[in-house]
């Protein structure tokens, strides 16, 4: 079977917006107005992730949070959602697909850091006081969760400078707490630390 490439009439989106307007193209994407983030948002997803064929869902209006304050559920659950996000056709089979992310694993080039002083990531920063994670309306998912969870199942990278480095790719979940400046990581999966050779005991091993 040949690997399927991405078609040249498939457009690659730019940023959610973009992505949305393309789910919405062909058919697979619901408006929910006034939808409450301690039960209905949660309810929604769980809904939807265990419906074969449900539709993304995007929810807005939501009570306590200003109009456009939304929260999308059930992205990328159905092949042709998922084909959309990777740039292929969202007519793709099973197999096609599966055949093009195999192909695309195995041959995968990392590609190299790009240092830039702008860019839409920087379009909107808070600092000091004025950071209040309790202005995103993050859902309180399930009934017996710790906590309103902004992030899960996220993959954070991060760094820290000096003479220890440490680089941890992690999948983890990130709970708001009721301090509108915290938020709680919380890791479930495995992190490295890289120190440089002068610092690192020979006879140490390092936990993973």
């Amino acid at each position: 079977m040949a690997i399927a490439e991405r078609p040249t009439s498939v457009n690659n989106y730019k940023g959610l917006r973009e992505w949305l307007a393309e789910v919405d193209e062909i058919g697979e994407l619901r408006t929910v107005r006034g939808a409450s983030w301690e039960e209905d948002i949660g309810r929604i997803a769980e809904m939807l992730v265990h419906t074969d064929g449900a539709p993304a869902a995007i929810c807005d209006e939501i009570p306590g949070y200003p109009k456009g304050y939304r929260v999308l559920v059930n992205s990328t659950s159905e092949r042709s959602r998922l084909a959309i996000t990777l740039g292929l056709d969202p007519h793709i089979t099973t197999e096609g697909l599966m055949d093009w992310f195999e192909n695309r694993m195995d041959a995968m080039q990392p590609l190299p850091v790009r240092y830039v002083d702008s860019g839409p990531v920087m379009e909107n920063i808070d600092e000091g006081d004025e950071i209040n994670v309790l202005k995103f309306p993050t859902p309180h998912w399930h009934p017996i969760d710790g906590g309103r969870y902004i992030g899960t199942g996220c993959v954070d990278i991060t760094s820290r400078s000096g003479s220890t480095s440490r680089q941890a790719s992690t999948v983890g979940s990130i709970a708001t707490s009721t301090s509108p400046a915290t938020s709680l990581c919380r890791l479930r999966s495995r992190s490295a630390a890289i120190r440089s050779s002068s610092s690192r005991p020979a006879s140490r091993s390092r936990p993973a």
